[in-house]
Formats: structure tokens, C-alpha cells, sequence
């Protein structure tokens, strides 16, 4: 597990949030699968992300 990452590196992370979030798997709408993170104070984006289970090349089937 990293404790940071650099810029425009990937992680997998599991966000908690105070009140319910209205989203789908990013697989199945593009629109309402994605999320940007916003730091309240700045203002400033700090991260943007996709919904759902990640997929991984090693787990893609063989072609």
C-alpha cells in the first residue's frame, strides 16, 4: 500500500463519505461514474477518480 502518490500516478482507494452519493460504475455511464475531489479550503482539484472494482491488464483475458 503507498502513503502518497506523484503526480499523475494510479492508486485504488476506498473513499467514506458523510452522506450518500449518487454514482454508477464508471463502466456502465461514464458521466456519473467519474468524481473529481475538491480541497475545501483551495478550492484546488486534489484528485479524480473512477467508480467501481479496478481492472488490471494482468487480469484481462488472453486474446
Amino acid at each position: 500500500m503507498a502513503g502518497s502518490l506523484a503526480d499523475n500516478e494510479i492508486g485504488v482507494a476506498r473513499l467514506a463519505v458523510a452522506t450518500p452519493l449518487a454514482a454508477d460504475p464508471y463502466r456502465v455511464n461514464r458521466v456519473t461514474g467519474s468524481f473529481v475531489v475538491i480541497d475545501e479550503g483551495t478550492s484546488a482539484t486534489v484528485a479524480a477518480g473512477m467508480v467501481g472494482s479496478p481492472v488490471f491488464a494482468s487480469d484481462a483475458d488472453p486474446a
